[in-house]
């Protein structure tokens, strides 16, 4: 079956915004070493968990909530570092 213009047009959304990314990742990289830079990116899921906090409503726990608040130091650290 043939794709829905609105499904093909979020595919290509999606691939438009993963290449950016890619780009983006890429230019950290030789900007910023592979080291500092590696250790940010792989912070990666915390987009994820408040992206599901303001789109989704959910709600972390007070654990999950503690680990958010550590992840701003810790990226500031890496970051200065």
């Amino acid at each position: 079956p043939a794709l829905r213009r609105e499904a093909l047009a979020l595919a290509a959304g999606a691939g438009l915004c993963d290449a950016a990314a890619d780009l983006a990742l890429a230019l950290a990289f030789a900007a910023g070493g592979l080291a500092r830079t590696s250790a940010i990116a792989s912070l990666y899921p915390v987009a994820t968990v408040l992206l599901a906090i303001g789109v989704l409503g959910e709600r972390p726990s007070r654990a999950q909530a503690l680990g958010l608040l550590l992840v701003i130091p810790a990226m500031l650290l890496l970051a200065s570092a």
